[in-house]
């Protein structure tokens, strides 16, 4: 008999319920997807702010586990071995015995069915990976997806690379971004040109457009366009409930500048 009790934390969130719209990658959510029915551990990489956590949530959502995905964001962990009590608390276990928590998790996982989404990991790789090794050879019915900037280095893991949106998609997204901040905007002959410049000018990259189209309360394409030379001073003011490192771009920037060597 089992020392540990599931209390009721929450999984994986439910897609349905987000607030934005979820804006193309159908080609990347379908292959996504696949990954996981064949792979028992997928990393999904990619540079910051390119929409690499939306687009596991969604793929998640596609999965048919037993018992569901649960998300364990890792992002605000810094101690690598604090990494295995942040599973455990994810996961809403309540242990009442001296066990570490290794031990817990892999009693946890030994029969059942589920997939483990670990998010924001790249700082932690050494921890991470030593864990999820340990646990996917002796739970067989478990799957990770692990979502973050660079691969795990585990054996049997299958990378899924994220690229930027393209052009069309990165002009939709500006758009219906936009039309939350500007009621009534659209695209037209007199700023579609703008909107695809500086769509192409900031790459692609979902985070980028999403700041800069919150700016059109104040500035128009156009402006916006002018403007862009100074884009970390330019692409503030991200929403208050995202990630810290989600507010600016010059913060996405510098987290993965922190994951350099000297």
């Amino acid at each position: 008999m089992r020392d540990f009790q599931r209390s009721d934390p929450s999984p994986l969130g439910d897609p349905s319920l987000e607030l934005t719209a979820f804006v193309g990658r159908s080609a990347e959510l379908r292959g996504l997807a696949e990954a996981l029915e064949t792979a028992r551990l997928v990393t999904l990489t990619g540079m910051g702010g390119v929409g690499k956590s939306r687009l596991a949530a969604h793929a998640a959502a596609r999965t048919d586990p037993r018992e569901g995905a649960w998300r364990v964001e890792l992002s605000a962990v810094r101690d690598p071995d604090l990494v295995e009590y942040a599973v455990v608390e994810a996961l809403g276990l309540t242990d009442h015995t001296s066990r570490p928590p290794r031990r817990v998790l892999l009693d946890h996982f030994a029969e059942r069915q589920l997939l483990l989404v670990l998010d924001g990991f790249e700082h932690l790789v050494d921890a991470c990976a030593s864990l999820v090794g340990e646990l996917l050879r002796h739970a067989p019915g478990l799957r990770v997806l692990a979502v973050g900037r660079r691969p795990l280095d585990v054996a049997g893991e299958r990378l899924f690379p994220l690229a930027p949106l393209t052009e069309p998609e990165a002009a939709e997204l500006f758009a219906d971004r936009a039309a939350a901040r500007v009621p009534g905007f659209a695209l037209d002959d007199g700023n579609r040109s703008d909107v695809r410049e500086l769509c192409r000018r900031l790459e692609g990259i979902p985070l980028a457009i999403e700041l800069a189209a919150g700016r059109l309360s104040a500035l128009s394409p156009a402006q916006l366009l002018a403007r862009l030379e100074d884009r970390f001073r330019l692409l503030i003011g991200g929403a208050r409930d995202a990630l810290p490192r989600h507010h600016t771009l010059r913060t996405a920037i510098g987290w993965s500048h922190e994951l350099c060597t000297p």
